[in-house]
């Protein structure tokens, strides 16, 4: 694929733009604040729609490059794909809803609504925007190779394969650990069945405290049932001794008269005191009487409430929660044989990637050194890729050490050269797009890189504030 032209209409500072682009090498010399980034983005936005809106303005592509006092940004792109040009035009607002895009055959003018998606270059090449921004397009800000998806990775596995493009092993790796999550994560199947069966053990416990509760209030109320039975017992014998208020008014109203008449005849002074004690005998047993009453009242209340209680405690089902602890025993089980095998899957998954790592490692080791060999004039003399994308480089002086440890050209330097190591293996008919990408590279090294990038197959658009090529 080729970029042949732009035309910006409007796209932050740039309005009524436009650029052409040859086949080969093509390169950008402007002054800082010319827009060299500008139409970089511009390009990546025509090919691949904008990027995921970003609190930070500076990455966030729609608020950084809307114009001023405008509502939308719009223009046209102009690309060749297996023997055929296309002119994409897209119009972008304040928001994704408002963007538009139209894809049409450049001689002919048929629409090719198979490409107007928000990613046309996704849809003509099968290259993702994740590998654009990774390899295709370089500046001097480090990016993270092991960040987001791994098309990169995905495309290498193919390369020891058939070419099946959907072959993914990070895809398949997704699978398989979202569903060990989805068994063993922290909220997963096996922790809440877990949580469950803790929560019928604690109900069994005590489902079996109130039995034995309920136990314990039967035998208290078969005591006082007795107790009950045994005053009503003695109520009913005692019946005909309560004083009943007549009888009260008769026995004082006598002892009044034996008074009475003990004054007129001595004879009778005795009287009054059998009277006397006559009535606090009867008084002392109707009290004695009313506190059996009271008694007896109070067992009834308490019996009612005891055997109230004893049928709510006999009415937890120690059967059903000993039947759900069992269900529950069995669904682990049967989960863990699950996650035992998603476990088995992913270690063939893994076992299965390291030996094709080891199909196109090599290769890739070796054009990276090759590449980095050229540019820093053979002071390096082998690298090693892992799997995450971290670099280490040889040199007879201090041997193996990693990248992070070179100083800031180099490390830009050993990046470079893995990232043109993938164009060549991976994308060798792609665009590469390059904005001030050799700041820290010295007159040597950029020479050299330069000579590098003028001899590779690619279409290269290098925009760059210094005199680069000159």
């Amino acid at each position: 694929m080729k970029i042949k032209s732009i035309y910006v209409k409007q796209f932050g500072c740039l309005k009524e733009y436009r650029m052409e682009f040859r086949e080969g090498f093509n390169i950008v010399n402007k002054q800082n604040e010319y827009g060299k980034t500008t139409i970089a983005e511009f390009i990546f936005a025509m090919l691949y729609g904008m990027k995921k809106n970003a609190r930070n303005i500076r990455e966030n592509t729609r608020k950084r490059y809307l114009p001023w006092g405008e509502k939308s940004m719009d223009g046209e792109i102009t690309v060749s794909h297996d023997g055929k040009s296309y002119i994409i035009t897209r119009k972008f607002g304040a928001k994704k809803g408002d963007d538009t895009v139209s894809v049409i055959d450049e001689i002919t003018g048929e629409r090719i609504s198979a490409y107007e998606t928000d990613e046309p270059m996704f849809a003509m090449t099968g290259v993702g925007a994740d590998a654009f921004l990774k390899v295709l397009y370089i500046n001097h800000f480090y990016i993270d190779m092991a960040q987001g998806s791994d098309e990169i990775m995905d495309r290498l596995i193919n390369l020891t394969q058939t070419g099946e493009e959907n072959i993914s092993y990070n895809r398949a790796t997704e699978i398989l650990d979202k569903s060990i999550k989805e068994l063993n994560g922290r909220t997963g199947k096996i922790k809440q069945l877990k949580d469950k069966l803790d929560l019928l053990y604690i109900k069994i416990n005590n489902v079996q405290k109130d039995y034995a509760t309920a136990q314990e209030l039967k035998k208290t109320v078969q005591e006082l049932k007795a107790q009950q039975k045994l005053l009503t017992s003695n109520e009913n014998k005692k019946e005909n001794r309560y004083l009943s208020p007549k009888l009260i008014i008769i026995y004082c109203l006598l002892v009044a008269c034996a008074v009475v008449f003990a004054f007129i005849h001595p004879a009778l002074v005795g009287l009054p005191v059998v009277f006397l004690g006559m009535l606090i005998v009867s008084i002392s047993r109707q009290k004695e009487d009313n506190t059996h009453i009271e008694r007896l009242m109070a067992i009834t209340e308490h019996i009612a409430r005891y055997e109230e209680k004893i049928k709510m405690l006999e009415s937890a089902e120690f059967g059903n929660t000993k039947g759900e602890i069992d269900y529950v025993n069995s669904e682990i089980e049967k989960y863990n044989g699950k996650l035992n095998d998603l476990l088995y899957a992913k270690k063939c998954l893994d076992d299965a990637f390291t030996q094709l790592q080891q199909g196109f490692g090599v290769e890739l080791n070796n054009n990276v050194s090759e590449i980095l060999s050229v540019i820093t004039d053979d002071k390096y003399d082998g690298v090693k890729v892992s799997g995450q994308y971290e670099m280490m480089a040889h040199n007879t002086v201090d041997g193996w050490q990693s990248a992070e440890y070179l100083s800031d050209g180099a490390f830009d330097q050993i990046y470079f050269s893995l990232k043109m190591a993938l164009v060549k293996m991976l994308f060798p008919d792609m665009p590469l797009i390059l904005d001030d990408a050799f700041v820290r590279y010295d007159k040597t090294r950029l020479k050299r890189a330069l000579e590098y990038l003028i001899n590779t197959d690619n279409q290269i658009i290098l925009f760059s504030c210094n005199e680069v090529g000159q």
